[in-house]
C-alpha cells in the first residue's frame, strides 16, 4: 500500500479554501455609483444628464437643442442647467438664426426665473458683456451751461473702460428764441491723439419762442478693446440767432451690437490675433443677446431613459463574466 503524507487532507482543504476565495474575488466589481480616479470621457456626440426625481431635467452637458444645429446639420453641443423648477439657470447656447435657421454663436448666460438674459457674453464681437447693460456716465463741464459763442464749446465729458462694444446717449438740446444750437458729440480711446466725430445734430427755435428737442445717439466704440479707456464729449455752439442755447445729458449706456451696423473697427493691433467670430445679420436671434429669447428649458430637451430588455446570452462557449 502507497504511503500517504499524514498532512495531504491538510493541504486539500487548504487549496479549496484558496480556491474559494479566489472564486469570490472574480465576482466583486467596483461600486458602480463613484468613480474614484481617472478620466471619464463621453465621446462621439454623447451626453450627460442628470434628472430630478420629479422627472425635471436638471443638467444636460453635449448634444443639446436638436431644433438649433449649427450650419451642416451638426449637432449643438452645449451645456444647459436647470433650476429644481425646470426654469433655466445657465447655458452655454446658440439660438436659431431667423435667416440661416442654424444655431448662431452660443453666449455663456445666466437666467432669472422669468427667462431674462442677466448676464451674457458678447458673441458679436467676441470681446466684452453682452448683458447687463452697463451705465456711461458723463460729466459737466464749465459753469455756465448757456453758450453764446459760435465756436464749440466742451459741455460733457467722461472715461470709462470699455466693456461693451456700443454706447448709447440721450442728449436734451435747448436753443433761445430765433437761435440754432449746433450739437457734437465725439469719442476717442485712450491710445488715439484726436477726437472724431460720431454724430452732429442741430435744433432751431423760432423768433419768439425757445425750443427744447431729445435726441438719442448710438454709435459703435471703434478701435476699443476690453478694458481699454475710452473718452466721450459733449459740445455746443451758437450757429445764429444771439439768446444762448445748451445741451444737458439725461442719461446713457454702453451695449452689445445689435446690428452690422454697430458692430466697431477692430483694433489694427488685434485684427491678425483675435480670433474672428460670426458678424450679425439680422434679427433678434442674433447679436450679443444670443440667444435673445430664453434657450427650451433643459427638460423638455432631454430623452427619458428608455426601458431596455437584457441581450440573450450567447450561444456556446462565453467567459464566465459574460
Amino acid at each position: 500500500m502507497a504511503a500517504i503524507p499524514l498532512d495531504l487532507l491538510d493541504r486539500i482543504r487548504a487549496l479549496e479554501r484558496q480556491l474559494r476565495e479566489l472564486t469570490g474575488r472574480t465576482q466583486i466589481r467596483p461600486a458602480m455609483s463613484e468613480i474614484t480616479h481617472g478620466l471619464v470621457k463621453i465621446a462621439e456626440g454623447g451626453s450627460l444628464e442628470v434628472w430630478a426625481p420629479n422627472g425635471i431635467g436638471l443638467v444636460r452637458v453635449g448634444a443639446i437643442v436638436p431644433d438649433a444645429e449649427h450650419p451642416g446639420n451638426a449637432e449643438q453641443q452645449g451645456v444647459v442647467m436647470n433650476r429644481q423648477d425646470g426654469s433655466t439657470a445657465f447655458s452655454i447656447f446658440g439660438a436659431r438664426s431667423e435667416e440661416t435657421g442654424a444655431a448662431g454663436p452660443q453666449s455663456i448666460s445666466l437666467w432669472d426665473r422669468s427667462g431674462n438674459q442677466v448676464l451674457s457674453d458678447e458673441t458679436t464681437t467676441g470681446w466684452g458683456v453682452g448683458t447687463p447693460y452697463l451705465p456711461l456716465p458723463l460729466y459737466p463741464v464749465g459753469i455756465d451751461p448757456i453758450v453764446t459763442e459760435s465756436t464749440f464749446i466742451n459741455r460733457w465729458f467722461g472715461t470709462f473702460p470699455a466693456q461693451q462694444p456700443v454706447a448709447s446717449i440721450l442728449l436734451d438740446i435747448g436753443a433761445g428764441g430765433g437761435s440754432t444750437a449746433e450739437v457734437t458729440v465725439q469719442y476717442r480711446t485712450a491710445d488715439e491723439p484726436s477726437f472724431t466725430d460720431v454724430a452732429t445734430m442741430s435744433v432751431t427755435a423760432p423768433a419768439s419762442t425757445a425750443r427744447w428737442e431729445s435726441r438719442w445717439i448710438t454709435f459703435p466704440l471703434h478701435g476699443a478693446d476690453w478694458l481699454l479707456d475710452v473718452f466721450v464729449r459733449v459740445r455746443v455752439r451758437q450757429t445764429s440767432g444771439s439768446n444762448g442755447v445748451t445741451v444737458n445729458y439725461s442719461g446713457g449706456h454702453t451695449h452689445e451690437a445689435r446690428s452690422p451696423q454697430e458692430i466697431p473697427r477692430p483694433r489694427p493691433t488685434r485684427t491678425a490675433t483675435r480670433r474672428s467670430s460670426t458678424p450679425a445679420t439680422s434679427g433678434p436671434a442674433q447679436g450679443t443677446n444670443n440667444p435673445a429669447a430664453r434657450p427650451p428649458a433643459a427638460a423638455p430637451a432631454f430623452d427619458a431613459p428608455a426601458a431596455t430588455t437584457p441581450p440573450e446570452p450567447p450561444i456556446g462557449l462565453h467567459t464566465i463574466d459574460d
